[in-house]
């Protein structure tokens, strides 16, 4: 990594960090999961979502408390609705359904193994500042391929 982009982050908290990758990340995730006007099918439900929106969430399959590991993995993070993300609690059996279509059963059985493995997990600076850089280049290349009109 750049001593640049080491530089620009010097300043910034690990929990300051966190919360950079998370913006950045779940922008991405809404993004992909898009078409160029800003619509797409909520992960659990199907119901059509549009961005940016406070519907429109990055919602976990497995809840990053549960495997912090799992927290930035795209394959266990697509677009869903507040309503099923908050009030449904990700409405879990739909969601598993979908995704398995989306992603494929290996990939799946993938993401819920890493449950299984209780090793402690921690966010080191490094690596959520290449997190905040990669993900902001994906969002920015994705908004240009896409020609977003949002």
């Amino acid at each position: 990594m750049e001593s640049k982009i080491l530089q620009k982050y010097s300043k910034y908290t690990v929990s300051q960090l966190l919360k950079q990758a998370t913006l950045h990340f779940n922008l991405y995730i809404r993004l992909r999961d898009t078409d160029e006007n800003g619509y797409g099918k909520c992960i659990s439900s199907g119901r059509t979502i549009k961005i940016p929106d406070r519907n429109s969430h990055a919602g976990h399959y497995i809840a990053h408390g549960s495997c912090s590991a799992l927290r930035y993995n795209e394959d266990n993070v697509h677009l869903q609705s507040l309503s099923d993300n908050y009030f449904k609690s990700g409405n879990q059996l739909e969601y598993r359904k979908n995704l398995k279509r989306k992603i494929g059963a290996e990939k799946l059985e993938e993401l819920e193994n890493a449950l299984s493995i209780k090793k402690p997990f921690r966010w080191d600076r490094f690596t959520l500042i290449d997190l905040v850089e990669t993900y902001k280049a994906k969002s920015k290349a994705l908004k240009k391929t896409k020609n977003f009109k949002i």
